[in-house]
């Protein structure tokens, strides 16, 4: 086990270096994903897995039901630090998926990711073109059909 580790075996969904220690099983009703994950990463990156997670040493397995399965994917890469698509994929669908990472993670409670979506989001949007202002109402869009709290940070990204 030491040994996978000192090579850099990724812990993201990972059985192989026996460190998982619960199982999130995630459907949208059509399809469902199944994670390997760990508690302290867990609690440590979200607050509400924290709370769930926090006084129950035997809690194995989280059901969720979810409306976005890439969404809470891509939340889950954050939470390991894989966020994925670099800026060099800057286009309309990746500002839109940082909006679901950001919401998800509105939802999730984790402030870490929230800054770390408004970081980039502000980055990629500083050197992104829009073509025309309809780009710019699906930002806005996708934003207000995704968010449901009060927290503006995102708001202010995408109005900046």
């Amino acid at each position: 086990m030491a040994a996978a580790i000192m090579t850099g075996a990724p812990l993201f969904d990972s059985t192989e270096c026996g460190l998982s220690d619960i199982t999130i099983c995630v459907t949208d009703g059509e399809e469902a994903k199944t994670y390997h994950a760990h508690k302290a990463i867990l609690a440590n990156r979200s607050q509400w897995f924290y709370k769930r997670i926090s006084g129950d040493a035997g809690l194995s397995t989280v059901k969720l039901k979810e409306s976005n399965l890439l969404h809470f994917d891509l939340l889950m890469k954050y939470f390991y630090h894989h966020p994925g698509r670099h800026r060099a994929n800057i286009n309309l669908d990746w500002l839109v998926e940082t909006i679901s990472v950001y919401c998800m993670a509105e939802k999730y409670e984790s402030e870490s990711v929230k800054e770390e979506t408004i970081a980039r989001f502000a980055s990629a949007t500083s050197k992104f073109l829009f073509a025309d202002t309809k780009d710019k109402a699906k930002i806005v869009e996708a934003y207000y059909s995704r968010h449901s709290g009060s927290d503006a940070g995102m708001g202010r990204a995408i109005a900046g």
